[in-house]
């Protein structure tokens, strides 16, 4: 690992875990997304897949990667409510997503958490970086 290894190492790691809020956030938004059509498929939640940044292309690479971001399999969770626009005509159901709140925030704060430890890694490298600088 050379000189700024530990920064670079902190940066992709803050990259993957700002990556891993955003999609968190989006689930979030989209808990509500219905599916717009009679038999459609409601939003269905993402989920990162994040992996070593180093392999058999870039011995040297440092930290992590996104990898992808995929949708989860599924099901939609129907409710009785024939009188909605966007209800099943012969079943009277709309199709709801199947996210859940209480995942989707654990996985806000360990996303958060992921990044602030990053974060403080960066700091840590910065000031020792200075620190070396400032030796005569």
């Amino acid at each position: 690992m050379g000189i700024f290894g530990a920064m670079e190492t902190a940066g992709s790691g803050m990259r993957v875990f700002k990556t891993w809020l955003d999609v968190t956030a989006d689930n979030v938004a989209n808990m509500n997304s219905i599916a717009t059509t009679p038999g459609g498929e409601p939003f269905k939640s993402k989920l990162v897949i994040a992996e070593a940044a180093g392999d058999n292309a870039d011995p040297n690479g440092h930290g992590a990667r996104v990898r992808e971001i995929t949708s989860r399999v599924e099901d939609g969770a129907p409710q009785y409510d024939p009188q909605h626009p966007f209800a099943d005509p012969v079943t009277g159901e709309v199709k709801y997503p199947a996210v859940d709140l209480g995942e989707q925030m654990i996985n806000m704060i360990a996303a958060q958490r992921g990044y602030q430890a990053n974060v403080s890694v960066l700091q840590q490298a910065r000031d020792s970086y200075q620190a070396a600088l400032r030796l005569h």
